[in-house]
């Protein structure tokens, strides 16, 4: 049985919203609630999460009011920080153009 379209809409915001926390290095409380770490999406995070978007075709186009806008702004905030070349920027810039087109 085949997700409805709603359902995967719903999903691509919580994995858009999910990513941008990881991206933003969500921390990771001990249960004395003192940070022990932070949370990161992994490149196979990525992947997988885009792959399952693209093979659904579920698409957002980025803007200031959703997860994938937030997403976008700070990735490019970010290349530096996170040691991205030139050749990943164009890879992420690609995928993010893939994703564009709908409504989220």
């Amino acid at each position: 049985m085949a997700a409805s379209e709603s359902l995967m809409a719903i999903l691509h915001d919580a994995v858009a919203r999910d990513l941008l926390e990881r991206i933003k290095g969500t921390p990771i409380l001990n249960e004395a609630g003192e940070v022990v770490g932070h949370m990161k999406a992994s490149a196979s995070d990525v992947a997988n999460a885009l792959k399952m978007l693209k093979d659904n075709n579920i698409t957002c186009k980025p803007d200031k009011a959703n997860a994938l806008g937030e997403l976008t702004e700070e990735l490019s905030s970010r290349q530096a920080e996170m040691g991205m070349t030139d050749n990943d920027k164009s890879v992420l810039e690609a995928a993010l153009a893939e994703m564009g087109g709908g409504n989220c």
